[in-house]
């Protein structure tokens, strides 16, 4: 089995099935079925002419889809920043309302240790 790469793809074909007439192809190399032979080369050529054509179709696929993908995430980036930015905005408007009530509880406490030291000192 020869293999070949052609752009990182893996090209495998059985030339030796081919040339000798395996019995996949129905063909016996000692028959002297020179034509049968004959064709099987023309299929071969068709096919490797048909690969070729399609490696040619995935290179220009590729780059379509690339492109894509690209902008698919894009916009996924774009949504995931404008949800990251108003969830920061929640968090901060939480952070600012759990700070007003720590400041009023603060203060209520001061006020309470005013009154307990008033209270204390008529005692």
């Amino acid at each position: 089995m020869d293999e070949y790469s052609v752009n990182g793809l893996e090209l495998c074909y059985f030339a030796e099935s081919v040339i000798f007439g395996a019995s996949d192809f129905g063909v016996g190399f000692l028959s002297g079925d020179y034509m049968k032979i004959k064709g099987i080369d023309a299929s071969k050529r068709n096919l490797e002419l048909r690969e070729k054509q399609i490696l040619v179709l995935l290179q220009r696929l590729c780059p379509k889809e690339m492109v894509k993908i690209q902008n698919i995430l894009s916009k996924h980036r774009t949504l995931l920043d404008a949800k990251m930015e108003e969830f920061e905005l929640h968090l901060q408007q939480k952070k600012s309302i759990v700070d007003e009530e720590f400041r009023t509880k603060y203060h209520a406490v001061e006020r309470k240790e005013i009154e307990i030291r008033h209270l204390e000192a008529k005692f």
